[in-house]
């Protein structure tokens, strides 16, 4: 059991890295190509696709990826995968192809008004041009599919196929991004966006292959967890699918939008690293749940929570610290301005990072009501923010409207975790790995008021980095029993990777 999940993170890692870095990439392309008003209009785009994406796929994606593993790792034979998997498809694809059709009409009527007033614009910048309605439409469809056969790759742990499908998708897309965006503009770069996320449906003829017959109280069970989780994911939008853009080119323009893309992006980055480590634990909790092991759930959620701290708050708190410096460098001095929102983004972006664990475990218990309930109360906040503190500051309002969405939403889960579930999250161990984090965040800062440039950030990581693991000791922030897990999960690696592991455990706990 152990090492089949070691493997999934492995692989759970791989596909992360890879998502994480094409994305990188392609922002940081589409920032240098074309500016800070195009870009903003780039990013309001690719969320206008997302969220139609997340409201018309009727939760039934992360509603595989939570049944699957409890199906295959019992006693089920294989056409009840089979007929879960065909079943679930015919309501699936009704739903998603709702905003297709939609947009297309849409792009039709609005080519058509246009043409009739004699104002029909191909503008790249204008959000009146038909074309780009065109593209949103294809790449919903395409992207509801691809979502539908990544579930199924989690669901069954796959993740060796998952990773290797992801590699060519974000290989794929850095290259038409690049090509796309230097000669079609805006048009070219969403291109890029489709191909990328698109590219997994491709497989859908292997997935849903079989028999459609369910059993009713395997379907009800089903049926009513998805329409929770997909409520929640509706809501749980307005909290971390970058709603603050929709306000903020309301009342400001896609200029400051293209800045608060940079910062949500470096924040991003600073997070996914750790949560790669978090793509095997939904299989993992859910085959507990069903085993009735709740007692090496709550061990496991405490540990996981620890280990994503260990990881993230140095993380985001070094990479506030250096911000300053390396924005400018990365995107270009136009996109210097963002940099104070940026340093908020980063810095608290550590918190809802580390709890992300209890959602693995609420989503593992069929409490997806729960995330539900916390989802709506987030989205209230998000749009009290957005109609009161954006539209007075504009882009520092968008980032403060986000961080404070994120905060209240991460207290309530962790509330009902331990009210409801009696988890209760390992807040003494979390305070002692942030004081660390924090000494690590002020001498990087203090290291690049010495030295500036690309060897100042060099050296403030280094010196960042020594504070760190020496503060870890200090303070006895990583227990024996954590340490211990690290080690004989580092057992599965290479020696080349061993033997650092070993050598950082022994200097961070003695």
């Amino acid at each position: 059991m152990a090492s089949k999940f070691i493997r999934n993170s492995l692989f759970g890692i791989v596909a992360g890295f890879s998502t994480t870095f094409g994305n990188f990439i392609s922002g940081l392309l589409v920032a240098r190509l074309l500016g800070v008003e195009l870009t903003g209009t780039v990013t309001f785009v690719i969320w206008l696709t997302n969220m139609l994406v997340t409201i018309f796929v009727a939760g039934i994606p992360p509603t595989l990826s939570r049944y699957l593993p409890e199906l295959s790792s019992s006693d089920q034979d294989k056409t009840v995968l089979s007929g879960v998997l065909s079943y679930m498809f015919r309501p699936f694809i009704s739903f998603a192809l709702i905003p297709v059709v939609g947009l297309l009409i849409y792009a039709g009527w609005l080519t058509y008004t246009e043409i009739q007033n004699n104002t029909l614009s191909l503008d790249s910048n204008s959000l009146r041009n038909p074309t780009i309605y065109v593209i949103v439409a294809v790449c919903c469809g395409l992207q509801a599919v691809a979502d539908y056969v990544k579930a199924y790759y989690r669901g069954l742990q796959q993740f060796d196929q998952l990773a290797r499908t992801i590699i060519v998708s974000v290989l794929f897309q850095m290259t038409v991004i690049a090509v796309g965006g230097t000669y079609y503009g805006v048009e070219g770069v969403l291109i890029g966006y489709l191909i990328g996320n698109g590219l997994p449906s491709i497989y859908i003829a292997q997935v849903i292959k079989g028999n459609k017959n369910v059993e009713p109280e395997l379907k009800s069970r089903i049926f009513r967890y998805a329409r929770f989780r997909w409520a929640a994911e509706v809501m749980s939008a307005f909290v971390w699918s970058r709603i603050e853009v929709f306000f903020l080119i309301m009342w400001w323009g896609s200029g400051p939008v293209g800045l608060l893309t940079v910062g949500m992006t470096l924040a991003n980055l600073a997070v996914q690293g750790p949560l790669m480590l978090t793509w095997g634990l939904l299989p993992r909790f859910t085959e507990q749940y069903g085993n009735n092991e709740i007692s090496n759930m709550n061990n496991a959620y405490q540990t996981a929570t620890r280990l994503m701290a260990l990881l993230v708050f140095p993380a985001c708190f070094g990479l506030a610290a250096i911000i300053p410096e390396i924005l400018p460098l990365m995107f270009g001095q136009a996109f210097a301005p963002a940099t104070n929102a940026a340093e908020l983004l980063i810095f608290t972006a550590a918190i809802p990072a580390a709890a992300t664990v209890g959602s693995n475990i609420l989503w593992a218990t069929d409490r997806s009501d729960l995330d539900f309930y916390s989802a709506v109360a987030g989205a209230a906040i998000a749009i009290i923010c957005g109609i009161t503190i954006i539209p007075a500051f504009g882009l520092m309002g968008a980032a403060t409207a986000r961080v404070i969405t994120q905060l209240a939403v991460v207290g309530l889960v962790s509330w009902f975790m331990a009210k409801k579930l009696k988890m209760s999250m390992p807040f003494r161990d979390l305070g002692k790995l942030a004081c660390a984090a924090i000494l690590c965040a002020a001498a990087a800062r203090a290291s690049l008021l010495i030295v500036t440039g690309l060897t100042g950030v060099a050296l403030a990581i280094f010196v960042g980095g020594i504070t760190y693991a020496i503060s870890l000791r200090i303070f006895k922030a990583i227990p024996i029993g954590d340490a211990e897990k690290i080690h004989s999960i580092s057992n599965s690696f290479p020696p080349l990777i061993q033997r650092p592991v070993s050598f950082t455990l022994k200097l961070v706990t003695g």
